[in-house]
């Protein structure tokens, strides 16, 4: 199991209560921590896929969005693969989340093609992908 949490010390005590497998944070302090760490990729957000059926607890509106480019979005993902890769003491899993993966009404900025994205994700990650093999 991987816990999720912006106070990576609180994690890290949480982590080792309760015998979590890794911390799943994207600071250095979580690389400091010496703890199991898995390296999310929130690759934006995008409330688009909600504008036609809003959920109460969430009032922003489409007009919220700015796509990441191309070069945005492979800088991002190399550096998050790069860090896994040079730290395996700590990224045991060898392993990356792209967070939202499959959530396309939380974040439409994923890797299923959504509200006219298409490919554009999936293609970025796949040229960066090919610099790690």
């Amino acid at each position: 199991m991987v816990l999720m949490d912006g106070d990576i010390s609180r994690c890290k005590t949480r982590v080792d209560a309760i015998e979590f497998d890794a911390i799943s944070s994207w600071c250095n302090s979580a690389i400091q921590s010496g703890g199991k760490v898995v390296i999310p990729l929130p690759p934006g957000w995008d409330p688009r896929p909600r504008s036609e059926h809003p959920v109460p607890w969430v009032d922003q509106g489409p007009e919220h969005f700015l796509q990441p480019t191309v070069k945005e979005l492979q800088n991002f993902f190399q550096s998050s693969i790069q860090l896994t890769c040079t730290n395996k003491n700590i990224t045991e899993a060898q392993t990356v989340i792209v967070y939202a993966w499959n959530e396309n009404s939380e974040n439409g900025a994923s890797l299923i093609p959504t509200i006219g994205n298409g490919t554009y994700y999936i293609n970025a990650l796949s040229e960066v992908l090919l610099m790690f093999y």
